[in-house]
């Protein structure tokens, strides 16, 4: 249901309002459009890299391509609104424009030769900004787009994995230098040359990873509650790329056993989150996440047991989740699968006999009546019509004749 109400989020349209529909030719062309940036892409780079390196090729063409990618995917969004052209459109913005930073950026004398946080930054500030005004106005993909680069530019900035592994392991050769070093001495002693940088902490990116992604799973919410289901759908996907990212970079520290409780936790909250706003995929999702935390959990408990014991835990599990569920639908009252909308809390079932549909709806609206679940309605008795009456006698006699 869009919000028709004041503010920033309703300025967007339906856009925000609500999530997009799948259609055939609309996902054809965002495929293809793919294929043209990926192939815009690769010429650009040849075009950089010559005979010889990146001393006599040019970034030019690929900063020129690349720009005018993103010039037509403004274009295509401003003269086919709704249509497969609007969708190519926004998909050469989202892959064209992190590739014209990179080559807008590229330093062939760095090192690395590219710089990481310009590329993610201003990219993020490009789809953000797009999303917010202009022709791609309200367009899910750049949203998502920019809050993966949000993610990212975290990741670099606390650990620069985008960057390990590109410091000095050379030296520029001089016609002075000998061919071959002295005999029993080491060409570069010590490890002015060889150092590669410190690696990444996995536990660092886990923490940053699931910190991101309980935040956008919140947000996703909030958003729902709101009535802006279209802004959230985006939060709601970078969230299960996100926390599932965590716990995996958390692995070692968690171990298996630990790993498995967090599956379960998240795949809680996840389900959650999907049944109360009416996601069917989150919430298949997330149960799939408990499922996997119990499998890692018996997994590490029952290590060096037989097939046998683990086929018997495993069915002790899921037969103890299958009951808990159902115990905890009769208790929680959630709402039943073919009744329309998002799961509801705390209202009982309907009694034996009778479709939930013919229940009064809460408050002291009148609603209507209940009929058995099988049978017809029942139908409306006629009303007696009441007699009509003669017309009252005039209490003065009639006058006499002349």
């Amino acid at each position: 249901m869009v919000n028709e109400g004041e503010g920033f989020l309703a300025r967007l349209g339906a856009w925000a309002g609500r999530r997009a529909e799948p259609r055939l030719w609309i996902s054809l062309a965002g495929a293809g459009c793919a294929l043209a940036v990926a192939g815009v892409v690769i010429i650009s780079g040849d075009a950089q890299v010559g005979e010889d390196g990146f001393s006599d090729g040019s970034r030019l063409p690929g900063i020129i391509l690349c720009l005018a990618v993103a010039a037509v995917g403004y274009a295509l969004l401003h003269w086919f609104a709704e249509t497969p052209a609007a969708t190519a459109g926004v998909t050469a913005i989202a892959l064209a424009v992190p590739p014209f930073f990179y080559f807008l950026t590229f330093d062939a004398d760095g090192a690395p030769p590219w710089s990481a946080e310009a590329i993610l930054a201003l990219s993020a500030v490009v789809w953000l900004v797009s999303y917010v005004m202009g022709p791609a106005r309200g367009r899910p993909l750049l949203l998502g787009a920019g809050l993966v680069a949000v993610v990212l530019l975290a990741f670099q900035f606390m650990e620069e994995p985008f960057s390990t592994g590109f410091e000095a392991t050379f030296v520029d050769e001089s016609p002075f230098a000998p061919d071959e070093p002295f005999p029993g001495e080491e060409p570069f002693p010590g490890d002015e040359f060889t150092s590669q940088g410190d690696e990444p902490d996995p536990t660092t990116l886990g923490i940053i990873s699931l910190v991101f992604g309980a935040a956008y799973l919140v947000s996703a919410r909030l958003l729902d509650r709101r009535g802006f289901a279209g802004t959230a759908t985006p939060f709601v996907v970078v969230s299960l790329a996100a926390i599932p990212a965590g716990i995996a970079f958390l692995g070692d520290d968690l171990e298996a056993a630990g790993a498995g409780a967090a599956a379960v936790v998240a795949g809680l909250a996840v389900a959650w989150v999907g049944a109360r706003s009416g996601r069917r995929a989150s919430t298949v999702i997330g149960a799939g996440a408990v499922a996997l935390g119990i499998v890692l959990i018996i997994a590490d408990a029952m290590e060096d047991s037989s097939p046998m014991s683990i086929g018997i835990a495993l069915l002790a599990a899921g037969g103890s989740v299958a009951l808990a569920a159902q115990l905890l639908h009769m208790q929680t009252g959630e709402s039943p699968q073919m009744t329309p909308g998002p799961s509801v809390f705390g209202r009982p079932g309907p009694p034996d006999g009778v479709h939930a549909a013919w229940l009064p709806p809460s408050g002291n609206q009148p609603g209507p009546r209940q009929r058995p679940v099988d049978g017809p309605p029942p139908r409306p008795q006629p009303q007696p019509q009441p007699r009509p009456q003669p017309p009252p006698a005039s209490p003065l006699p009639p006058p006499p004749p002349g």
